[in-house]
């Protein structure tokens, strides 16, 4: 039973406006994960674990590749890793938001009114990461947003709702 939508990928990668579609496709709750205060496990343990019809704009999975990226710790054990992650492979579905790196930079490029937190290099390295931690984990209810058109767009929000009405 599919209970939550984790959206993750890379900055400048559609991850919000496709939030935004299927929040109005679905009528259901949205809310961004990114890092906050406190035991970051309990903290995702409990998003993951106490709702249900959410649409998640990053979660675990941004915590734990922004981390790599910046050269920070890991904020879970190996186990709570696995926790989170078996949780969210039984309970939701993930859609990965990888879209080609040329359109990723291109994107980058043009968001002259917005501060970016993150430079060319780490668009280019974090791709990297989120792709090897999505293969690593391809057993998951995996959904691949390239993030080229509006066509892809409605095609990803057409498989969810298949995904949604089979579960």
């Amino acid at each position: 039973m599919v209970m939550n939508i984790l959206i993750e990928g890379i900055d400048c990668a559609g991850k919000s406006t496709l939030a935004k579609e299927l929040k109005n496709a679905l009528g259901w709750d949205t809310r961004s994960l990114h890092h906050g205060k406190g035991n970051q496990f309990l903290r995702y343990l409990k998003e993951y674990a106490s709702t249900d019809c959410t649409i998640f704009e990053r979660g675990h999975v941004s915590e734990i590749v922004y981390g790599k990226l910046f050269k920070r710790k890991n904020p879970f054990t190996k186990s709570e890793e696995k926790i989170l992650n078996a949780i969210i492979g039984e309970t939701g579905i993930i859609i990965s938001c990888i879209p080609p790196l040329g359109l990723a930079l291109e994107r980058y490029r043009s968001r002259k009114h917005v501060r970016q937190i993150v430079k060319e290099k780490e668009i280019i390295a974090g791709r990297k990461i989120f792709m090897e931690y999505f293969h690593k984990n391809r057993d998951w209810r995996l959904i691949r947003y390239y993030s080229k058109s509006f066509a892809e767009l409605d095609s990803v929000i057409r498989k969810v709702k298949l995904i949604l009405k089979n579960s």
